[in-house]
């Protein structure tokens, strides 16, 4: 995968970080990129390359969706609720194509709260 990203081409103004650099300046360069949407590029890519060696079509003409409740807790070993209507937390989102290959992906704020009522 790294050998893949090195072959990229960069967007204008995009350069790749040297090897064994600190720490913010290998963060610098990946929220550049993010920024940019060359991750996106990146998988699309991939994606497409694995589609064709399969015979496929490059663009999936299917998905599904996917998602997953994370439960925060304040304290430790705290109580862990897993009835989808009782997360307070986080929720996790994917989308992949029929091959499993990853289309999006996101993460958001757990917005169902529960008051204890039935």
């Amino acid at each position: 995968m790294l050998s893949f990203i090195s072959c990229v081409p960069a967007p204008p103004g995009v350069c790749c970080p040297p090897p064994s650099q600190p720490y913010r300046r290998v963060f610098h360069y990946y929220r550049t990129w993010r920024k940019a949407g060359v991750w996106q590029q990146v998988n699309a890519a991939l994606r497409q390359q694995i589609r064709q060696s399969e015979g496929r079509h490059p663009e999936p003409s299917a998905a599904i969706i996917s998602s997953q409740s994370i439960v925060k807790t304040t304290e430790k070993g705290g109580r862990v609720v897993t009835m989808p209507a009782k997360v307070m937390g986080r929720q996790r989102h994917i989308v992949v194509d029929r091959a499993s290959l990853l289309l999006a992906a996101f993460a958001e704020q757990a917005i169902v709260r529960w008051n204890g009522s039935a």
